[in-house]
């Protein structure tokens, strides 16, 4: 039986976690040898912290530790060692996020991304360690943003949109080649994690929507909980693990969808609208009757 997501970390002394299976984080002394450590990082306290593999058996009783995000099950997110931790459910044929955080500096490195410590896998879960960006989410800060203020992020938003969906692929995938993970994009009858589809394929599957232009890149989850802003500008663009090369009037789309709406400010939907008005401005459109006909296909 596999054990929770939540369960995916432990603490097992001062300044001492067992992450996973085999991974141990921890303070590193002074006097210590650096031989063993695949990782080391230095807190914003100046402490430096690593990471080693262990096999041995622990001496101690791990305790868990409650992560601060859990979704369902299917990822969860803690905050230790002057690093953010997220553990996701994985298999074989995943992209993993850093993978795609990594493109996406390479490729467009004006845009805000986090900065990856480290990351690796297991039979069954992800693992990725990276710094706390400034600022605060974009939904927790709606209300005490000016009206400008507001336009402004979505504006700049939009930019970053235009310029990741200048770079275009044949295919509907990954940064790297793989399926993509948006359950959105794949037939329902469809129990695979990931789906991928070539050109002529694509025509088929989404008509009467076109893709003439092909597939461009996007990060397919820009809700106000993925926007990170201090003094009214973007610093950091959050959770790329729905990210890829999809057909350009789909960021249209997810912008529309009810995850994109603010938790706590009326109305919800008012990022929804501030952003769909600054994509269509820059000719990102869905025509929605298309859409829906196709919607009822895909079932």
């Amino acid at each position: 039986m596999d054990i929770p997501i939540e369960s995916s970390i432990c603490q097992i002394g001062e300044n001492r976690w067992l992450i996973g299976h085999d991974h141990i984080c921890e303070l590193r002394e002074p006097s210590s040898s650096n031989d063993e450590s695949i990782y080391h990082w230095q807190d914003p306290a100046g402490r430096t912290f690593q990471i080693r593999y262990t096999s041995s058996t622990l001496a101690t009783s791990p305790t868990l530790i409650p992560p601060f995000y859990s979704a369902g099950g299917a990822a969860a997110v803690w905050e230790f060692a002057g690093l953010i931790w997220k553990v996701k459910s994985w298999t074989t044929g995943i992209e993993h996020e850093a993978q795609t955080i990594g493109f996406v500096k390479d490729t467009f490195p004006s845009i805000p991304v986090p900065e990856i410590i480290c990351h690796w896998t297991d039979e069954k879960r992800s693992f990725l360690a990276m710094k706390r960006a400034p600022g605060e989410t974009l939904d927790y800060l709606w209300g005490g943003l000016t009206d400008l203020e507001r336009q402004t992020i979505a504006s700049d938003l939009a930019d970053y949109v235009v310029l990741m969906s200048r770079n275009r692929r044949d295919c509907l995938e990954s940064p790297s080649g793989l399926g993509v993970t948006d359950a959105f994009v794949r037939p329902e009858s469809w129990h695979l994690p990931t789906f991928r589809l070539e050109t002529i394929e694509a025509r088929e599957y989404f008509r009467p929507l076109e893709i003439d232009d092909g597939f461009v890149f996007t990060h397919g989850d820009l809700n106000p909980q993925n926007l990170l802003i201090e003094k009214g500008k973007i610093t950091c663009i959050l959770d790329w693990e729905f990210a890829g090369f999809f057909p350009r009037w789909w960021i249209n789309f997810k912008a529309r969808i009810y995850a994109m709406s603010l938790s706590s400010y009326e109305p919800p939907n008012a990022w929804i609208n501030a952003m769909r008005k600054e994509l269509e401005t820059r000719g990102i459109v869905l025509d929605f009757d298309k859409y829906e006909e196709w919607m009822c296909k895909r079932k």
